[in-house]
Formats: C-alpha cells, structure tokens, sequence
C-alpha cells in the first residue's frame, strides 16, 4: 500500500493543541495540504482519505458526507456525532446517491470513550442512507488513540481502499 500522509493542523491553537472551528474553514486548509503534497508527490486525487481524531474525526466525516465525490473515504477516531451533521439533502437517498454508494467510512471509538454512543449511532444512521461503514470498538479505550495505533489503522485503511 503506497500513500502520502498528509496531516494539517486548525488554525487556531486551543491549550497544548489545535481546535477547529467553522467547517469551511477546515474545508480550505484540507485542501491547502492536499494541494501543497501533491505539488510533491503523485497524488491519485479519486483515491484520498480522509482521518481524524476527536473533533478531527467529526470535521473529516462532515467533510466527506458532503464531498463523497472528492472524499470517497473517510477513517473517523472517536469523533463527536449529530444526526445534524448530515449534509442538506443527505436524508434523501436519491441526493449523491452513486457517490454515496462508492463511499466508505470506518468508525472507531474505545468502549469507555463517553462518544462511544455516538459513534453507534453515526454508524447506524451511515449504513441506513447507504454508506458502507463499519464499526470497531476497542476494548477498554477511553477518549484516546491506543498506544500502538498502527494495527488499527492499517486495517481501517484497508476496509476504505478496499484491500
């Protein structure tokens, strides 16, 4: 499997991290670092994924519930979820419905993170309008990135690229 990770910060620095605010506002500096790497590196622009963690994971699933035509999949770690975070249109099936049905979304969430039930219930609500989507909980996990993420990732890529 060959990629370019490509992992932009918010522009706003929130204690010893980052916070996004406005969704458009992700939108351009994803965009920004998409275009920045492939300035460098040969990008296969149908093939990018989306992944975040936190508010990240909420900023990358909104992102690709709107765009699935340039986001076709999208690895959400933990990400805070609202049945209002559906795109307009989104609930009617005919609304992106050949994007929709190409894309694909992996949700993970630990079993003690408080989002926990929100990740089911984003999980639910994606395959109802035709996402494919799978869930995986990790034991134990509260509101964090194990320590040996690798394992995990990897398998979420490979469910997203289709391996």
């Amino acid at each position: 499997m060959k990629l370019v990770l490509v992992a932009p910060d918010s522009l706003h620095l929130l204690g010893a991290g980052y916070q996004w605010t406005y969704l458009d506002e992700a939108e351009y500096v994803v965009d920004q670092a998409i275009k920045a790497a492939a300035a460098r590196h040969p990008i296969d622009e149908s093939n990018i994924v989306l992944s975040g963690f936190s508010q990240g994971a909420s900023i990358a699933l909104q992102l690709g519930l709107q765009h699935p035509e340039r986001f076709p999949s999208v690895i959400s770690w933990a990400g805070p979820w609202d049945v209002s975070m559906l795109p307009m249109g989104f609930v009617d099936k005919a609304d992106n419905a050949d994007e929709r049905m190409n894309q694909r979304v992996y949700l993970l969430v630990g079993t003690q993170d408080r989002l926990a039930h929100e990740s089911a219930e984003a999980y639910r609500a994606l395959k109802e309008y035709g996402v494919s989507c799978e869930l995986r909980t990790l034991n134990g996990l509260g509101h964090a990135i194990p320590r040996n993420p690798l394992k995990t990732e990897l398998r979420a890529l490979r469910f997203v690229m289709r391996e």
